[in-house]
């Protein structure tokens, strides 16, 4: 017997080590298979303040209030709880597997056929220890793999957490230009009708002609369809702001009267920091992180496995009795486990986990690339805006100085109702374009907060 043991073991042994050959090793280079620049090739041309605050106080509490309330966030958290539980069940095989017990038996036994019987009586209490050794690091990769599931969705709670509140960023700017726009077209709207009324009474003494003031009640009625169209755009803003909110949709919600004086600035990080910065982005890294373990894992089920267990055990007839030494048992056994033939159903286990793997290193890299696209798109669009609101207030103030020249010069006499209605559309559209203008400026900054994946103060709230 001796003999055949050690002809076996050597064998056993050896083989395992050839299997061992078999299992792949955990290559994390896809990372960074990407090439990734010094800095962002837009970077130079946009003019970011990282000493500057980002957005004004009432915003942020606002944000604050409403990642409060979400229970979309709230359900993520719970479902981190679960990943986090699951990963202990993990864990939990590395270690023995205890379980202890205690039992009475009473049994009568009968004697021949004679009324003769007596009764006995059985006290037993016993522990049993099982423990896999993890010899080839299967149980360790399983464990890793549930660690980064576990990091993989806190990241992406950062992630829905950004997100969301950039949504609510963006939907408050929206609503502030919705309601400068409707402000700005009940002005526009009594501008006409003043202008509207001077053309009637010029008609009356005779001054004007019927086409004169046939122009000027078109434009008043024209602006008034306007004033109702900025009307449903503002109440559409501020319900679409209070649902990201988590509030009732009454629109009944206070904003600032008009933009912040200064535009919102964004700390610009080197392109290499969206790997660690950006949570969307970390969190995808940490399941190909996981996926890798995982494949190592499924694919050491081929390897034997090898596991102790033991036990131990008292009994007596009496309680007093059972701790007596003589009647200790117990029982020491170790097993090797070697899978042999199973019809490919590891090796498809393992084929499929790599294929696993491999799918998400392309997402991985997808990902990593539209990423860097989104900021070099707002990077540029940053300086190509901040021209644009500077050409916008150029154009805003020509036209107002024009609309007051051509309100003086028609009050003197000095020009027809078409130069007059004319100058006071342009007055119109150039306040428009205005606002509409520094709405994309803030829209754009959100942006690149977003893609950048940093810089607006969330909260711990949850």
């Amino acid at each position: 017997m001796k003999l055949i043991l050690k002809q076996t073991i050597p064998l056993l042994i050896a083989a395992t080590l050839c299997l061992t050959g078999c299992v792949p090793a955990l290559d994390n280079s896809g990372l960074q298979s990407l090439t990734i620049p010094d800095q962002f090739s837009n970077a130079e041309k946009s003019v970011l303040d990282q000493e500057t605050i980002l957005f004004e106080p009432e915003l942020q509490q606002f944000i604050h209030e409403a990642l409060t309330r979400n229970y979309s966030l709230k359900a993520m958290v719970k479902n981190l709880d679960q990943v986090k539980a699951l990963h202990r069940i993990t864990k939990s095989d590395r270690y023995p597997h205890v379980q202890a017990d205690l039992s009475y038996n009473r049994t009568k036994s009968q004697l021949g056929l004679v009324d003769n019987s007596y009764i006995s009586s059985e006290f037993k209490a016993g522990a049993q220890v099982s423990w896999e050794i993890d010899l080839w690091g299967k149980i360790r990769d399983r464990t890793n793999s549930s660690i980064l599931e576990v990091e993989g969705s806190m990241m992406d709670l950062h992630a829905a957490r950004l997100s969301l509140a950039c949504q609510i960023g963006q939907a408050w700017y929206q609503a502030i230009t919705a309601q400068l726009l409707h402000d700005q077209a009940e002005e526009v709207s009594e501008s006409f009708f003043a202008t509207f009324k001077a053309v009637n009474e010029r008609y009356s003494n005779g001054l004007a002609s019927g086409l004169d003031l046939s122009m000027a009640k078109t434009a008043y009625a024209d602006s008034k369809t306007t004033l109702q169209q900025t009307q449903l755009d503002k109440q559409r803003s501020l319900l679409e702001l209070q649902v990201l909110a988590g509030l009732y949709p009454d629109s009944v919600i206070d904003l600032p009267e008009s933009f912040p004086p200064r535009i919102p600035r964004v700390p610009l990080k080197v392109p290499a920091d969206l790997i660690t910065k950006r949570p969307d982005i970390m969190a995808l890294s940490r399941r190909l992180e996981a996926a890798g373990y995982s494949w190592r894992a499924v694919s050491k089920e081929r390897l034997p496995s090898i596991t102790l267990s033991a036990s131990a055990g008292l009994s007596g007839d009496r309680t007093d009795t059972i701790f007596k030494g003589s009647n200790i048992l117990w029982q020491l056994i170790g097993g090797i486990t070697q899978p042999v033939f199973e019809g490919g159903k590891l090796l498809a286990a393992a084929d499929a986990k790599e294929a696993a793997y491999q799918q998400l290193h392309f997402e991985f890299q997808h990902l990593l690339l539209n990423s860097f696209r989104e900021v070099e798109e707002a990077l540029y669009s940053t300086s190509v805006l901040q021209e644009q609101y500077k050409s916008a207030e150029e154009t805003a103030r020509l036209a107002e100085s024009s609309w007051t020249l051509a309100k003086e010069s028609y009050q003197l006499g000095g020009t027809d109702v078409l130069t007059i209605l004319l100058n006071q559309r342009q007055h119109l559209q150039s306040q428009t374009a205005l606002i509409t203008t520094q709405n994309l400026v803030f829209q754009n900054s959100i942006k690149l907060i977003l893609a950048l994946g940093q810089g607006l103060p969330t909260g711990n709230v949850l």
